[in-house]
């Protein structure tokens, strides 16, 4: 069986990208039903975790690759971020003093409904992302 609810770009550490898998973000989340409330959050925290592996994850003059997963799951969407650049410890990071710093992670934390760090040793290290359907609560199916 073929399962068609899983997609993969990989794009270069360059900024220029940063619309376009914004884009294909909007047009995906889209098809699988969210609200554009939710399509809103998606695309901040997603424009979030990929301007920092832009940034961070690599060195300035060095060109590097890197892949965004789109994963639609049974009650919502799994977006995976993973890159092979530098070591990320997000403990450390939080800990700094830089009130900027703690933002980005607090972003995703609130806009999405789970927000992942791995570290995967020699395969880098990747951000997960879940956003789930909104679903209503028993009593708002009642009749008037």
């Amino acid at each position: 069986m073929i399962n068609e609810n899983w997609s993969k770009i990989i794009i270069p550490n360059n900024p220029e990208y940063l619309q376009m898998i914004l884009k294909y973000c909007e047009v995906l989340s889209k098809i699988f039903g969210f609200p554009k409330k939710d399509i809103e959050k998606i695309l901040i925290s997603l424009d979030e975790a990929v301007s920092n592996v832009m940034k961070f994850a690599f060195s300035n003059d060095k060109v590097e690759h890197f892949e965004v997963v789109f994963n639609k799951i049974p009650r919502g969407l799994e977006i995976k971020i993973r890159d092979k650049g530098i070591p990320f410890d997000p403990q450390k990071y939080l800990s700094e003093e830089s009130e900027e710093n703690k933002h980005g992670l607090y972003i995703m934390n609130e806009l999405m409904d789970e927000y992942h760090f791995h570290n995967l040793g020699k395969d880098g290290k990747e951000i997960v992302l879940i956003k789930y359907f909104n679903e209503k609560n028993i009593t708002e199916y009642q009749e008037d």
